[in-house]
């Protein structure tokens, strides 16, 4: 039995809903809630996919229908997803947030509940994550030591978890994000190209180009000095990399494979490795920005 709180969270497609369920199921998970968007009243199609997405759920949880949340309109993703959120916390106080699309490994489970009691009290972590895009680029064992995690700056929405108290400082709306986070925080942080990245996306998602939830999140990490904490494999894949995806339309990087490695309860342990070096590969490896060495030739071969 496992018997962590599990959030799933979909929106109009029924095939892959079952199969995160389906998988769910397999690992005996005895608390799991489901939340679904619903249709776009402008998109036909949606409404037999949506209903069928419901169906999924009303089955899987039959025995307890308060832990299904499902919505009659549609409130886009990103006030879908944080309002889901919200209610999943009013429940609980911990708990692992899984979308639709997330594969993932054996051992995920068992590493997203072993952090959520190792690092329950620990000020400095705001989130953990079975997510490490960067796992083939990082320095073997570095000082020597054999590493089980890995601490960065960024978030993950992609197979995850967090407290009740953390998500509590959540803002949905970052309109005024420059009155808690300074230009020079950024720059300290994140170097030159890492903050007009990071100011983009947030610029991006205040004025309402971008209908999203997470970079809100990653706001408020940054805002009040939180970090995240992966396991040093990757335990996460995403089977939405398709034409009816909301964000992740095009081809997923190679960099987001299952890593075959399996890790039992007994062999976890919090050493971390932390350092600036693999908050720089993140950014080049997972959102793909330049590092300064690769701006300056972009730059010279325009010329």
């Amino acid at each position: 039995m496992f018997d962590r709180p599990i959030l799933v969270t979909g929106f109009n497609r029924p095939d892959l809903l079952m199969l995160v369920l389906e998988k769910i199921k397999k690992a005996n998970c005895t608390t799991v809630y489901i939340a679904l968007d619903g249709p776009r009243v402008d998109i036909e199609s949606d409404f037999a996919k949506v209903a069928e997405c419901r169906k999924i759920a009303m089955i899987f949880n039959s025995k307890n229908r308060e832990r299904n949340r499902l919505l009659e309109s549609n409130l886009g993703c990103g006030l879908a997803m944080s309002s889901a959120i919200d209610w999943f916390f009013s429940n609980v106080d911990a708990g692992i947030i899984i979308e639709d699309d997330i594969d993932f490994s054996e051992s995920f489970l068992q590493t997203m509940d072993y952090l959520l009691s190792e690092f329950k009290d620990d000020i400095r972590v705001g989130s953990v994550t079975g997510l490490n895009p960067i796992s083939k680029y990082l320095p073997t064992k570095p000082h020597g030591s054999d590493y089980s995690f890995i601490m960065h700056r960024f978030f993950s929405s992609w197979g995850w978890a967090t407290w009740k108290d953390r998500w509590q400082n959540y803002e949905y709306d970052i309109s005024n994000w420059e009155l808690g986070i300074s230009r020079i925080t950024l720059w300290k942080r994140f170097g030159i190209l890492g903050a007009r990245f990071l100011t983009n996306k947030f610029n991006s998602v205040s004025s309402g180009k971008i209908d999203t939830w997470d970079y809100q999140f990653m706001a408020m990490q940054i805002r009040y000095d939180l970090k995240c904490v992966a396991p040093i494999a990757n335990q996460i894949g995403n089977l939405g990399f398709r034409d009816d995806a909301t964000h992740t339309k095009s081809e997923q990087h190679e960099s987001m494979d299952l890593d075959q490695v399996i890790h039992g309860p007994k062999e976890l342990k919090s050493e971390i490795y932390s350092s600036k070096i693999i908050n720089s590969i993140y950014l080049n490896i997972h959102y793909r920005v330049p590092t300064i060495t690769q701006r300056l030739i972009e730059v010279v071969s325009r010329r």
